[in-house]
C-alpha cells in the first residue's frame, strides 16, 4: 500500500518537481521487496530524475554539469577510497551495502544540484520545508492521536529497549527511531526559519516540526541545534547585524513571558518520560565505551582502515549500531587518510555555504549544516540509509545555491 501510494505521488510530482522529488521521496521510504532484495521508490527514482534533469539541462543549453573542482575532488576522492577499501574489508556484504548508499547518496546530490540550478533555490528550500512538515504531522499524529499503531509504522525499532523508547518517545513511522528522526529535523528546521520571513504560512510549518523535535527528547539533537544556533548568531553579531531583528526579539519575549507558567510542567513531564527510556548502558557510557572501540579500530588499523562499512564485522555483537561519532567511524573504517580528506571536504562545503549571497539563507544554511555535523558525532546518523540520501540531496541543493551567479529566492 505505501510503496503504491508513494509510487502515486512520485508519478504526480515528478513534472514540477523534476530532482527535487527526491526530497520529497525521501521524507517516505516507502520499501518493496524482491526475493532479498528491498528497494525503495527513493533509489527507482534516482535514474529516472537524472534522466529528466540531464535532458531539461542540455535542452536549456550548456550549463555546468557538476559543482566546482573545489568540492567535486575532495568528495571523489572520499567515495574512490570507500571503493578501494573493498579489497581489504572485513567483510564485503557490508562493504556492498555502504558504497551502494554512497552512491545513491551522491547521485540524489547531483540530481538536486541539478533541479536548484534549473529551478532556483525557492524551490529547493520549499521542498525541503513542505516535506518535511508533513511528515512531522504525520509522526505527531500517528504518535499522540492513533496511540503508535505497528500496522503504520514502516520502521517497526528491533530489540525490547529500542521497542520501549519508540513507545515512550517520538520516533518517525517513515525514518526511524527518536535520536534518528532527530537528524532529519535538524537539517528543516533552519531552512523553514529561512522562509518565515516569505509568508506566514512557514511559521505554522516550523512550529510544527519544532512540536516533532521537542517530542523526540534527543539529547544529542538539542545540544547540536543549540551549539549550532550559538555559533551562527555569534557570527552573525560579529558581522555587525543583529539576528533576530529588534521587533522580533520583542515579540519573542513577550510569547516567552506568555508561556512561562507552562514550561516546568512541560519540561518535567518530558524529563519523566526521559528517564523512563534511560536503559542501563545507555547514555555517555555507552557512547564513551563505542568510542574507545573506535579509536583501538584505528590504532589497529591507522592508515587505511578496517574497510567501509565493516564496523559491525569488526566489533563485537553488542556495539552494532556503529561508534556513535562520524569522526571515530570514519577514522576506524577509513584511516587517516580518510579522516582527512572528509575533513577537507566538510571545511570547503562551510566555504561555498558562506559565498551565498542572501546573508539570512547563508546562515541558516550554515546553522542546519553545523548542527547537523555537531549532532554526528554523538549520534549513529549514518547507520541509516535515509539520512545519507536526505543529507547528500541536501548538499547538492546548498552547492547549487553557492555556486548560481545569481541566487533567485
Amino acid at each position: 500500500m505505501y510503496f503504491g501510494f508513494s509510487a502515486f505521488l512520485a508519478a504526480v510530482l515528478v513534472r514540477p518537481l523534476g530532482g527535487l522529488l527526491l526530497l520529497v521521496l525521501a521524507a517516505i521510504p516507502a520499501r518493496t521487496e524482491s526475493g532479498s532484495v528491498t528497494v525503495t521508490v527513493f533509489e527507482l527514482a534516482i535514474p529516472l530524475c537524472l534522466f529528466i534533469e540531464l535532458k531539461k539541462g542540455l535542452a536549456q543549453g550548456p550549463k555546468q554539469p557538476v559543482p566546482p573542482n573545489l568540492v567535486t575532488a575532495p568528495v571523489l576522492a572520499f567515495y574512490l577510497l570507500a571503493l578501494a577499501s573493498g579489497y581489504w574489508a572485513l567483510d564485503g556484504q557490508l562493504w556492498l551495502n555502504r558504497v551502494v548508499v554512497l552512491s545513491e547518496a551522491l547521485a540524489a546530490g547531483w540530481i538536486v544540484y541539478l533541479a536548484t540550478s534549473r529551478l532556483g533555490t525557492q524551490a529547493f528550500v520549499r521542498a525541503i520545508a513542505w516535506s518535511t512538515t508533513g511528515g512531522a504531522a504525520w509522526a505527531l499524529i500517528w504518535f499522540y492521536v492513533l496511540g503508535r499503531p505497528l500496522a503504520l509504522n514502516l520502521q517497526p525499532p528491533t530489540g525490547p529497549d529500542a521497542t520501549l523508547a519508540q513507545f515512550l518517545r517520538l520516533g518517525s513511522p517513515l525514518l526511524g527511531p527518536s535520536n534518528y528522526y532527530a537528524s532529519f529535523l535538524l537539517l528543516s528546521i533552519p531552512v523553514t526559519f529561512y522562509l518565515c520571513r516569505k509568508a506566514s504560512i512557514y511559521w505554522l510549518l516550523l512550529i510544527v516540526q519544532l512540536a516533532a523535535f521537542v517530542a523526540t527528547l534527543s539529547r544529542g539533537g538539542s545540544i547540536a541545534m543549540l551549539v549550532a544556533a550559538v555559533i551562527v548568531l555569534t557570527m552573525r553579531q560579529l558581522q555587525g547585524r543583529r539576528m533576530p531583528h529588534g521587533l522580533t526579539g520583542v515579540a519573542m519575549g513577550l510569547a516567552a513571558f506568555a508561556l512561562a507558567p507552562f514550561v516546568p510542567v512541560v519540561v518535567g513531564a518530558l524529563l519523566a518520560q526521559r528517564r523512563e527510556t534511560t536503559f542501563a548502558g545507555s547514555g555517555y557510557q555507552a557512547r564513551a565505551e563505542l568510542w574507545g572501540v573506535a579509536l583501538d579500530l584505528w590504532r589497529s588499523h591507522p592508515y587505511v582502515g578496517i574497510g567501509e562499512g565493516a564496523w559491525n564485522a569488526a566489533v563485537n555483537v553488542e556495539y552494532v549500531g556503529q561508534a556513535h561519532n562520524v569522526v571515530l567511524q570514519i577514522l576506524a573504517e577509513l584511516g587517516i587518510f580518510g579522516f582527512l580528506i572528509a575533513v577537507l571536504t566538510f571545511c570547503v562545503i562551510l566555504v561555498m555555504t558562506w559565498r551565498i549571497r542572501d546573508a539570512r539563507l547563508r546562515f541558516c544554511l550554515l546553522a542546519a549544516i553545523l548542527g547537523s555535523f555537531i549532532n554526528c558525532l554523538s549520534e549513529a546518523t549514518f547507520e541509516g540509509a535515509v539520512f545519507t540520501w536526505f543529507l547528500g540531496a541536501f548538499l547538492g541543493g546548498v552547492l547549487a545555491t553557492s555556486t548560481k551567479d545569481r541566487v533567485t529566492v
